[in-house]
This record gives structure tokens, sequence and C-alpha cells, in this order.
């Protein structure tokens, strides 16, 4: 009964390491295109960066329920 419960514990754990990863890598793009937005004076990226942030928004809710 006990290994089972670990095996769910991991489980669970493995999920939410990958959750984070993913949301951490999205967020690694983002500082690098906001880099090139401000250093290229570029608008359009800028509001890329805008947009994008809503699915890191999302995703970070959704590790948090």
């Amino acid at each position: 009964m006990e290994q089972h419960i670990v095996k769910g514990f991991d489980r669970d754990l493995d999920k939410i390491k990958d959750h984070i990863n993913k949301i951490a890598g999205l967020v690694e793009s983002q500082l690098a295109y906001a880099y090139q937005s401000l250093n290229e004076r570029d608008i359009l990226i800028a509001e890329k960066v805008i947009e994008r942030d809503k699915k890191i928004d999302k995703l970070y809710q959704e590790l948090l329920d």
C-alpha cells in the first residue's frame, strides 16, 4: 500500500516538474524576445511578448490549481 502512495506522489511530482520546465522555457524565450524588442525598438515583437505572456500566466494558474 505504501509503495502505491509513493509511486502516485512521484508521478504527481514529475507532472509538476514538467509543468514548471515548460513555463521556464517559455519565460526564457520571452526574455530573449523582450531584449530583442528593446534592442531593435520593435513594437511588433514587444506586442508578441505581451500576447505570449498570457499563455505563461495561464500555465502558471494551472500549476496553482
